[in-house]
């Protein structure tokens, strides 16, 4: 990798934490307030619910960043984790804080694709 392309990627890396950041601030709406309406109460649940998965998302984003970051820093930045082969430009540069190459990346899909969904939180007594 040239350091033109480190330094392009150090760039977007920054710029997309950064753009995280204000995203994450406004967590208002998963406040939770009693209405007489049930129908408004599910949808004030629905919408709380939403909130929740995209500020988790958010934030695991965010650790991605920082872990790509710190690859740049030890010079390990472009190298799949899994197979230790270079992850192509291409991919980098869409999405800049890749850590496995394209083959790994779609063997870990399917992986996790056959792995039944975590319960809800609150379903796991219930399961047992």
């Amino acid at each position: 990798m040239t350091a033109t392309q480190l330094r392009s990627a150090q760039e977007a890396l920054r710029s997309t934490f950064t753009e995280l950041q204000f995203a994450l601030a406004p967590r208002d709406s998963i406040a939770v307030e009693q209405m007489p309406d049930p129908v408004d109460m599910t949808q004030q649940e629905s919408d709380r619910e939403m909130t929740a998965w995209a500020l988790d998302h958010q934030a695991r984003l965010g650790q991605e960043i920082r872990a790509a970051m710190d690859r740049i820093a030890d010079g390990t930045y472009g190298v799949c984790l899994s197979c230790e082969e270079e992850i192509s430009p291409k991919r980098l540069s869409v999405m800049p804080w890749a850590e496995l190459c394209v083959h790994c990346q779609e063997a870990a899909d399917s992986r996790s694709a056959t792995r039944p969904a975590p319960l809800p939180a609150g379903q796991w007594m219930e399961a047992a």
